[in-house]
């Protein structure tokens, strides 16, 4: 329903999406989807599952970092927003994890030419 041509048949499946939702067992692929939709009403339900989810993807490091490289600012504000406010409170080891793959981000950059804060903004 989310490629149907009609925004009418889109927001009715998006409600339908958003009925059916369960916090507990996301859909990542459909929630990915939805974040980089380039229909506003789609990416905000997105966000909104993310605010939902923030319980299970905030100590997941790869899911924080596929989150991270969806195309849109707005997402990424709301991943680093539920991000901070989990970190105060993480373990060490979460903490760690993500400033590893950090790190690999901005070594990636620093081979690839590309300007490492440039590339942590990305993220």
């Amino acid at each position: 329903m989310l490629d149907a041509p009609s925004e009418r048949t889109v927001e009715l499946g998006l409600s339908e999406l958003s009925r059916r939702f369960v916090p507990d067992s996301p859909d990542w692929e459909l929630l990915l989807r939805l974040l980089a939709d380039e229909r506003p009403v789609a990416r905000e339900l997105g966000q909104r599952w993310l605010k939902l989810t923030a319980h299970l993807w905030t100590s997941d490091v790869a899911r924080l970092f596929a989150l991270l490289e969806t195309p849109h600012a707005a997402t990424h504000a709301v991943v680093n927003e539920l991000l901070c406010a989990t970190l105060a409170r993480a373990d060490a080891s979460l903490r760690q994890s993500i400033a590893e793959r950090v790190l690999l981000v901005l070594e990636a950059a620093e081979t690839t030419g590309i300007d490492s804060s440039d590339a942590m903004l990305e993220k």
